[in-house]
């Protein structure tokens, strides 16, 4: 049968013990899924967590203009494939907006974006690396 958690509204500190979680079906990856862009394009297949970014082509630079995809509040995290390779993310261009064009050029640039409507918007931005 099915199991149900009720917890008050103002309840602090909730552990749950016991419970079998074996039938979730959507993992939460801490390496990042991998796309590749076509003509200026990503489309995400229900990711939770980072996703990496390679050019296309293995091109040593490409511009990313949109991110096809994303449900309402969405947080994604986005880093370059590789450190060879500039991903530069586009604002306004596509569905992104961001503080400006953004350039991940180490495997240590990230970028977060929240998902509302049909645009990904910039929550923040970390560029590390050269």
């Amino acid at each position: 049968g099915s199991r149900g958690i009720t917890v008050a509204a103002n309840a602090r500190n909730v552990v749950l013990t016991g419970n079998n979680f074996q039938d979730c079906t959507t993992k939460i990856s801490t390496s990042g899924t991998a796309y590749t862009i076509a003509t200026g394009v990503i489309t995400l297949v229900g990711d939770i967590g980072p996703i990496t970014v390679n050019t296309e082509s293995a091109a040593a630079t490409d511009d990313l203009d949109t991110i096809s995809g994303g449900v309402e509040t969405q947080i994604l995290l986005v880093r370059a494939a590789y450190y060879t390779r500039d991903v530069v993310l586009k604002d306004g261009t596509g569905n992104m907006k961001l503080a400006g064009d953004f350039t991940l050029n180490s495997a240590e640039d990230t970028l977060t974006l929240m998902y509302s409507g049909t645009t990904w918007y910039e929550m923040c931005r970390s560029d590390n690396g050269a």
